[in-house]
């Protein structure tokens, strides 16, 4: 939607609440565009669709805070008019600097450099990498990639087609990530950020899987030589070595190469155990994994190496982004496509937004307060997860920790007056059946003699049997027995 389609209104915060519940017109409406308008004091400016007709109820969809009176404008609105708290569940709300920052889509935006499929596939090997334990994904769930970090980066990158956007999302992205009232995750920010610079690749055509593997290893390479120069030698070693043992027409070969590699990584890595994975370990993993089946039929090798490289996924995503559709198996482009619907740059100001908070309202919530409860007191989709708008039309999902404490140690808690009662009643009782049972046994071994033969308890069983008397049978529809008893 183009920003001169939006109607405009100034209102005041006391008169907020009428006015998104379509109870009061705001007088004026306009098609000047947001920066002319007064905004000062108590000011907020909302927007309405100006194509829409006289209706009875018409409330905005779009609200925009100024940010110099944004902490007022919310710590008033949860104090005095909580209804309207968070404004995001009546629209769309950004902060004026956004509005400045995002004024409007270019019509011309390129997507043949940025191709949702690549951006897509890329998700497909985050999600892998966030996930423990085997992962099948015939049976992944599409949900998944609405909790990723690639997601809001690929929607930046396809709505606003410019660096300003994705740095600014990676930048809100890091301060969630440290944000301990969020569940932790196996793969950072920090961690992405070279995979995804492998989408801005100016590669039309797709690449074949050696070539895909050999361009990353490359230009990988190359980032993560500049942080540590022991990674050269590693990458020279690997591609004079391991990629002649993963290029033999051989499938048993190939899994024989990959088995060798991730022992040699494991060993190499035992001395460090506890620190942070390499990352250049994931890369080469990646690699040889995505050589193994050519393309990504062999993605469950690195399902026993995500303890100690959990990037590994992510970097087999970037390859199988490169080498293209004809490269992937069936499960990796079912979920590829169930990705990619989620990042096609379809955006309006005023469509109706996923997230259950905008950048604005989380940004004033955390730094206000402490603990879960603001979050958990929210109206939100999914119970435990709160949706936020990173940048506008890219949001996340993140998931809330069930309390304060949950990720870490828990801490034992001193048990009450009455359970140490009971406690202390259940050790009497476990006591004195020990002494009981060494008595039982003494009795026993006194009474059966030195000559005593074993008990027998097959012989007469049947004998019993025929002595125990059986219980009369109940008539059906009556309460009383055969012999007239009562039951």
């Amino acid at each position: 939607m183009k920003n001169d389609e939006i109607r405009w209104a100034v209102v005041d915060r006391e008169d907020l609440l009428d006015v998104l519940l379509g109870e009061h017109d705001p007088q004026g409406l306009s098609r000047r565009m947001l920066p002319e308008l007064d905004l000062r004091g108590a000011k907020l400016a909302v927007g309405y669709r100006g194509a829409q007709g006289p209706r009875s109820y018409a409330p905005p969809s779009l609200i925009v805070i100024p940010n110099d009176t944004a902490t007022e404008t919310l710590s008033w609105l949860r104090t005095f008019a909580d209804e309207a708290f968070p404004l995001s569940q009546y629209g769309r709300v950004v902060l004026a600097s956004e509005w400045r920052q995002f004024p409007t889509r270019s019509d011309a935006l390129d997507l043949g450099q940025q191709r949702p499929d690549r951006w897509a596939s890329i998700a497909v090997g985050e999600v892998l990498s966030q996930l423990e334990g085997d992962t099948n994904l015939q049976n992944l769930a599409l949900s998944r990639f609405a909790g990723c970090f690639t997601t809001p980066i690929a929607r930046a990158s396809l709505l606003w087609g410019h660096d300003d956007a994705t740095r600014t999302c990676t930048d809100r992205l890091r301060l969630l990530e440290s944000d301990r009232r969020f569940a932790r995750r196996s793969v950072g920010v920090d961690d992405l950020l070279p995979v995804w610079a492998i989408v801005g690749a100016r590669i039309n055509e797709p690449l074949s899987p050696s070539d895909a593997v050999n361009h990353i290893l490359n230009a990988a390479g190359d980032y993560l030589i500049t942080l540590d120069k022991k990674n050269a030698s590693l990458v020279s070693s690997f591609l004079l070595k391991d990629i002649s043992r993963l290029s033999s027409d051989s499938i048993e070969e190939r899994v024989g190469a990959f088995n060798r590699l991730a022992s040699e990584i494991l060993q190499r890595n035992q001395p460090t155990r506890g620190t942070a994975p390499s990352t250049i370990d994931g890369l080469f993993l990646a690699a040889a994994a995505f050589l193994v089946g050519r393309g990504t039929s062999h993605v469950f090798l690195l399902q026993r190496t995500q303890r100690f490289a959990p990037a590994a996924a992510a970097w087999f995503g970037a390859m199988a982004a490169l080498a293209g559709p004809r490269a992937w198996d069936k499960a990796w482009l079912t979920a590829a496509k169930g990705a990619e619907r989620l990042l096609w740059p379809e955006f309006d100001w005023l469509e109706v937004p996923r997230a259950d908070i905008c950048w604005g309202e989380f940004e004033w919530i955390a730094r206000t307060f402490e603990g879960l409860e603001v979050f958990l007191g929210l109206p939100k989709m999914l119970p435990r997860t709160l949706t936020i708008e990173i940048v506008p039309g890219a949001s996340c999902q993140f998931r809330l920790l069930g309390q304060p404490n949950e990720s870490g140690p828990r801490q034992a808690q001193e048990p009450t007056s009455r359970e140490q009662a009971l406690r202390g009643s259940l050790e009497q009782f476990l006591l004195l059946a020990q002494r009981v049972e060494g008595v039982i046994e003494r009795t026993f071994q006194v009474s059966s003699g030195p000559d005593q033969q074993p008990l027998d308890l097959d012989v007469d069983t049947s004998t019993r049997r025929s002595q125990v008397k059986k219980k009369p049978k109940r008539k059906v529809g009556g309460g009383q027995s055969s012999s007239g008893g009562a039951m």
